[in-house]
């Protein structure tokens, strides 16, 4: 398999004082399928920016977490592409000494761990990758300063560039008919989602569950910590233990955050129902405006009858609207649990 350059980097190349230079483009595609003989390797240069086959393969370990965004074989592709238009994009740059502030830079570095934490410690992400945060950002900086440096120069040329109407019209006849893809009608739709509601028998079994659990935590026969590894169904923080890090007032659920902030560090607390279930929490400590906790959650097990139930009140809903008594969007604002 061959990856083809698209348009937009044939016109970036095409700018005086650039020359490209593809060292064994080609074996890359099949970089997964073979076995590294070399500590690295360089696959392409542009002018005096190299790239190496590690960052061909950083770069498509995590895009490729979301197969969604591309095919395999299209993924490997785009992601060389991608990196040869900003080492093209920097190229330029130098020669035309565009440059960004270093406070800019910074700015944007912290965006990005603070997207990574979400309110979290970042002694969590440490431990994590084993790396200071000092030494995490030393490794991050170069990268965010290159990509902003990249957007910026491409912001130039876009500007710069002068294209008529008849010269996309033009561009778009050359293409082939079999190598356009095929893109449906774009439509805008609403939606009322409806959870089954928990029956009786279901509510008291989890209550049940995590008052057993706190009884014997504060009876010292288990610890919270190994309780929330075995049973939590929070997978964002049961390897933890079920410590959540500390967090800013209002990113959690009101009823998890309200009885958090009523306890004494050490703490727990009774059973908390919300939105996502059930949970049993504990304060670990306050500091400022954000506080540290853990908890175990219990989500319920729904049953056919409860979907029933659920599917009843949804056509019941449909009867309203159809009938005209009701508009979609007031049965939406009160009946759906989706808040978006």
């Amino acid at each position: 398999m061959k990856c083809s350059i698209n348009f937009f980097t044939k016109q970036i190349i095409a700018l005086k004082y650039i020359q490209l230079f593809i060292l064994s483009i080609f074996s890359v595609v099949t970089l997964a399928q073979q076995k590294l003989t070399s500590l690295d390797k360089i696959v392409a240069k542009v002018d005096d920016q190299i790239i190496l086959e590690s960052d061909v393969q950083k770069t498509y370990d995590e895009l490729s977490l979301n197969p969604a965004m591309f095919s395999k074989a299209d993924l490997r592709c785009g992601v060389l592409e991608n990196l040869i238009i900003n080492k093209l994009l920097v190229a330029k740059a130098e020669i035309d000494s565009v440059t960004v502030p270093e406070s800019e830079v910074e700015r944007n570095l912290d965006d990005r761990i603070n997207k990574v934490l979400q309110g979290r410690d970042p002694k969590l992400l440490e431990q994590h990758l084993g790396k200071s945060m000092r030494t995490i950002k030393d490794e991050m900086r170069d990268q965010v300063r290159e990509q902003l440096i990249a957007e910026e120069m491409k912001r130039g040329i876009l500007f710069s560039a002068k294209i008529t109407p008849s010269e996309v019209k033009k561009f778009f006849k050359q293409i082939p008919k079999d190598s356009l893809p095929y893109l449906s009608s774009q439509v805008q739709v609403a939606h009322i989602v409806v959870e089954p509601p928990m029956n009786d028998n279901e509510r008291t079994r989890l209550k049940e569950m995590l008052r057993g659990f706190k009884n014997k935590i504060e009876a010292g026969e288990e610890s919270f910590i190994d309780l929330a590894k075995i049973y939590s169904q929070d997978n964002a923080s049961k390897m933890a233990g079920g410590e959540t890090g500390f967090t800013k007032r209002g990113l959690f659920a009101p009823e998890y955050e309200a009885a958090a902030l009523s306890l004494q560090p050490g703490e727990i607390s009774d059973v908390v129902e919300t939105q996502f279930g059930f949970h049993l929490i504990q304060l670990i400590e306050r500091r400022g405006n954000t506080y540290n906790s853990r908890h175990i959650l219990l989500r319920p097990v729904f049953s056919s009858q409860d979907f029933v139930k659920a599917g009843a009140m949804l056509d019941s809903l449909r009867t309203l609207v159809l009938n005209g008594e009701q508009s979609f969007q007031k049965l939406a604002s009160k009946h759906s649990v989706d808040p978006y």
